[in-house]
């Protein structure tokens, strides 16, 4: 995305963390508005059943998952 938007295609939305690793020449202009929210969610395989997925969802429910599908 912060490829596009430094070719000049267009702006786009992006978390603020986008901006460490943005080329140069991207402004970035921080949104201050308790309505611009960014909900995340997590996704997995299940034929990728692993330990390692496991914990990897368990760790991110336990930041406090507000509705897990």
């Amino acid at each position: 995305m912060l490829a596009l938007v430094a070719a000049g295609v267009g702006p786009a939305l992006v978390p603020a963390t986008a901006a460490r690793i943005a080329p140069p020449g991207i402004t970035f202009t921080a949104l201050h508005d308790p309505e611009a929210t960014w909900d995340v969610g997590i996704a997995w395989h299940p034929v990728q059943h692993t330990a390692r997925v496991d914990n990897f969802v368990e760790s991110v429910l336990a930041l406090g998952a507000d509705d897990p599908i």
